[in-house]
């Protein structure tokens, strides 16, 4: 029995790899990206997966998607659709409500505050 675990010991040990193989991002980081008016009314047209309101939703969205310029040409497109800055989540919290935490979310707070 010995022999055999020694035999299987010695097929792991040389199964594992000798050098670690470092892998490439396959995605690209782009900060500040500035989008069209077709690239910022594309966010109008994302859907929950669950129950959530389809308004929170489509401003969370927008919310980590965009830049706060691209942010208020947002909300305007938003609200010309009849949509609600102050539709709640689950939790029943607006996203002003989440936002206003956040250090740097003076410009998106203001706006979905005067929602």
């Amino acid at each position: 029995m010995l022999e055999s675990l020694s035999a299987i010991y010695s097929t792991i040990y040389v199964m594992q790899p000798t050098e670690q193989v470092r892998m490439k991002k396959d995605k690209i980081k782009i900060v500040d990206e500035q989008l069209n008016e077709d690239g910022i009314r594309r966010f109008l047209k994302e859907r929950p997966a669950d129950d959530t309101s389809e308004d929170f939703h489509i401003l969370l969205k927008a919310y980590r998607g965009l830049n706060d310029e691209s942010f208020t040409q947002f909300i305007s497109f938003f609200k010309e659709e009849g949509r609600s800055v102050s539709a709640l989540n689950k939790t029943g919290q607006s996203l002003y409500d989440i936002v206003k935490k956040h250090k740097k979310s003076g410009v998106y707070a203001k706006l979905l505050s005067e929602g």
